[in-house]
């Protein structure tokens, strides 16, 4: 399980700097591991 864990930090990382854009099967994967996006604060709060 380690470095199943391991490999997909990386490949998540990869695309964050290659700033690509998320595919469905991605989202669904994120959210059965319990992983959120981070969201920015908005200026109006």
């Amino acid at each position: 399980m380690h470095l199943a864990k391991v490999a997909f930090e990386k490949y998540f990382l990869r695309k964050v700097r290659k700033g690509t854009s998320e595919p469905a099967y991605e989202r669904i994967v994120m959210k059965v591991l319990g992983i959120d996006k981070f969201r920015p604060k908005s200026a109006a709060q």
